[in-house]
């Protein structure tokens, strides 16, 4: 005789993954643990994403969203794939900002919610030179200055997770922390990146050749008052090279280019004894 299988039974695993978002969503840690334990293949449901709502996210996700460090240590420990970690969904970082190609890394930072992202990087092997969608081609550290967010771009550097100099945005431009910060003239975090040690002689990829170091971007930007008395600070004077030329005919010729000019007839004079 054959066996009676009920019906309810042949779509039982269908409601597993809501049932797993609700133990998380509500940070029941005791009972995540317990029902992922009673699962033959946990493997499968952590590492997929499932829509709720706008977003499209993984349990990782969904609890680096909230902070809920001790769920992420269960996740974690019940899948070791790197996939788990490294999956990308949709998220609403506000209601006018939803990303797609978000990594759970992404998400714990973005939110501010470092201790997770510590676990993260150090348990889960998060990897924070992953881009998403809104920021192609640009590790975590780069998305950060691009943003001005400077509690991000203090929690990667001073753990050290991202280095100042060699991150740069893996696009033809190359470019560093500081090019960004003085490109969007965010002078708190073109302070921060000075005395953590940034490179202001560094010069991106540019196709305009006369835009490509923090201070022509500065420069061209006409970065407020706060950054001329930041150029004067010898953070900066310290760190900035200039070479010497000398011109047949007379003094400093007009270069055409405005913001040389500019560098050169308003900001040069007032720092030349300083620059060492």
């Amino acid at each position: 005789m054959n066996e009676v299988i009920p019906i309810a039974s042949l779509y039982a695993d269908e409601h597993i993954p809501d049932e797993l978002y609700v133990l998380v969503r509500n940070n029941l840690i005791d009972q995540l643990d317990a029902r992922l334990y009673s699962l033959t293949n946990p493997t499968q449901y952590l590492t997929s994403v499932s829509w709720h709502g706008k977003e499209k996210l993984s349990l990782l996700m969904v609890a680096a969203l909230n902070g809920y460090d001790e769920i992420v240590r269960i996740l974690l420990a019940h899948c070791q794939s790197q996939q788990h970690v490294e999956l990308e969904g949709r998220v609403a970082i506000s209601e006018e900002d939803i990303i797609d190609g978000m990594t759970a890394i992404q998400c714990a930072c973005y939110r501010s919610h470092f201790i997770v992202a510590k676990t993260l990087i150090e348990i889960g092997g998060a990897d924070v030179h992953h881009d998403n969608k809104k920021w192609p081609c640009y590790p975590l550290l780069i998305q950060a200055s691009a943003e001005n967010r400077l509690e991000i771009v203090r929690f990667l550097v001073e753990n050290g997770y991202s280095d100042i100099n060699k991150t740069q945005s893996n696009d033809r431009h190359q470019c560093t922390a500081l090019i960004w910060a003085a490109y969007k003239g965010y002078t708190a975090l073109i302070e921060y990146l000075l005395e953590k040690g940034a490179n202001v002689n560094y010069s991106c990829q540019n196709v305009d050749s006369h835009l490509s170091t923090p201070i022509t971007f500065a420069v061209a930007r006409d970065v407020n008052k706060r950054f001329n008395k930041l150029v004067h600070d010898s953070i900066f004077t310290n760190r900035l090279t200039m070479t010497r030329c000398f011109f047949y005919g007379g003094p400093f010729p007009q270069s055409n280019n405005p913001i040389l000019d500019r560098f050169c007839s308003q900001i040069l004079p007032s720092i030349h004894d300083k620059i060492k």
